[in-house]
């Protein structure tokens, strides 16, 4: 049986297509990249749970309701923050003056002068109302040298759900994709807070 004119064109665009990346794809050709690692010397378990944390790694934090995910954050935040590092939390359903006082109290044995200095690192996000808002408000506030958060070296998202996220909202899956692709590739580390059911499942 004879091929249609356009179906044989179509398979060898494919083929050309795949042919000229298949020599590229050779693992002695790939080119090395040096991973910058991010340590928590406060919260050592983390590292260990983790292994080696590198910059701009995505990193899914998964739990029941109650089960300490943004306490985790936190500590993970100020542990940065103590190190002179720039964060960004990105707040969908905790307000700002929640977090701060449970940062203050998290940090009660220290210095009050290194806990101001640590808190003026941290820097909170609540009008993100729409997970497709993510890609843009990441182009426009933290990668621009003129935006507000630029140079986060760790962005926490609390939590994917908070902004309304559904599991029939393609769209939606797709920008939060889109947001940790641009983290990933701007080697900024992204601990996304996410819900799981009493099923054990992703809510």
């Amino acid at each position: 049986m004879s091929q249609a004119p356009g179906l044989r064109a179509r398979s060898a665009i494919a083929t050309a297509s795949f042919s000229s990346s298949a020599a590229s794809r050779r693992l002695i050709d790939v080119e090395q990249v040096r991973h910058e690692s991010l340590e928590f010397p406060d919260n050592p378990f983390f590292n260990d749970l983790c292994g080696s944390v590198v910059a701009g790694e995505i990193i899914l934090v998964a739990g029941a309701p109650g089960s300490n995910k943004s306490t985790l954050a936190r500590q993970l935040v100020l542990d940065l923050a103590f190190r002179d590092f720039r964060l960004l939390q990105i707040l969908t359903e905790e307000t700002p003056q929640r977090v701060q006082s449970a940062t203050i109290q998290m940090s009660s044995d220290m210095p009050r002068a290194k806990v101001r200095a640590a808190l003026s690192r941290i820097h909170v996000e609540t009008g993100i109302s729409d997970v497709q808002m993510l890609p843009s408000f990441l182009a426009s506030h933290v990668l621009n040298p003129h935006g507000a958060y630029y140079g986060s070296k760790l962005i926490v998202l609390d939590s994917i759900q908070g902004p309304g996220l559904s599991a029939n909202n393609f769209e939606a899956y797709q920008a939060l994709i889109n947001f940790f692709t641009l983290a990933r590739a701007s080697r900024i580390t992204v601990l996304a807070i996410c819900h799981i059911t009493k099923r054990g499942e992703i809510a």
